[in-house]
């Protein structure tokens, strides 16, 4: 019996903490800005951001965007992603 709690109290601990991560990542300015670090360092290309603005679940405002690769850039002065009203129910 104390096997099964002790069980059942690591897995809900377990829960739990994965879904602080979660929400720490989707609804916080600084969940957002970690994810797109972490995307930026898997991107072939040079990106440079000088701000960014938002949560990923309520949408993103990056500031003065610059992505250069070889031959080619593109920049912009800012880039809006609003992620609620891509999805249509």
């Amino acid at each position: 019996m104390r096997k099964l709690y002790k069980i059942c109290f690591i897995f809900s601990f377990i829960v739990l903490l994965l879904t602080g991560c979660f929400t720490w990542l989707l609804v916080t300015n600084q969940g957002a800005k970690f994810v797109i670090n972490k995307v930026i360092q898997f991107i072939p290309a040079d990106v440079q951001i000088s701000s960014i603005n938002g949560n990923i679940v309520r949408g993103l405002e990056v500031k003065n965007p610059t992505v250069r690769l070889m031959s080619w850039e593109i920049t912009a002065k800012r880039f809006y992603v609003r992620w609620l009203s891509l999805i249509h129910i």
